[in-house]
């Protein structure tokens, strides 16, 4: 998937810039102002109390030196990733094994705790065995109840 808009950043970093309709179609539109206590879906890139802790090979920790930010929370950013591995897969293109080489650092093993929403919870609980299966499951569902947007 083609980024909108990429920088090239400071020690050859890459920056890209994706639109939320195209790998978070299914979350509420960003509305201006920092999240809500309670949203379920956003917090701030500063805060300490949802956010773990910087860890080697781990989180990053909260950015509490930089501006706030206002980002998905750890649950709904591996929800995301797995609902963009649901859209894509077996796509010719191949963008469901960069899904779920990415699921790979998410694992809770080497992470943060990702409290997913139940209808996610069997694809993360398996994701280190039946995960083919799993995925099918999940996105079988998904295009059923119509939840996934057309492939591009």
């Amino acid at each position: 998937m083609l980024p909108e808009k990429h920088f090239h950043l400071v020690g050859g970093n890459v920056l890209l810039l994706h639109r939320k309709s195209n790998i978070a179609w299914w979350l509420p539109d960003l509305q201006a102002g920092p999240p809500a206590a309670d949203d379920p879906h956003f917090i701030l890139s500063t805060d300490e109390e949802r956010l773990p802790p910087r860890a080697v090979d781990g989180p990053s920790g909260p950015w509490t030196q930089y501006y706030p930010v206002k980002i998905m929370n750890p649950g709904s950013f591996t929800e995301s990733i797995m609902m963009c591995g649901c859209r894509d897969y077996n796509h010719p293109t191949g963008f469901d094994s960069l899904w779920r080489f990415m699921l790979l650092y998410l694992l809770e093993e080497h992470s943060c705790e990702k409290p997913v929403r139940s209808e996610f919870r069997a694809l993360w609980n398996h994701y280190n065995q039946e995960v083919e299966e799993a995925f099918r499951d999940l996105r079988d569902r998904l295009a059923a109840e119509n939840r996934l947007p057309p492939r591009v």
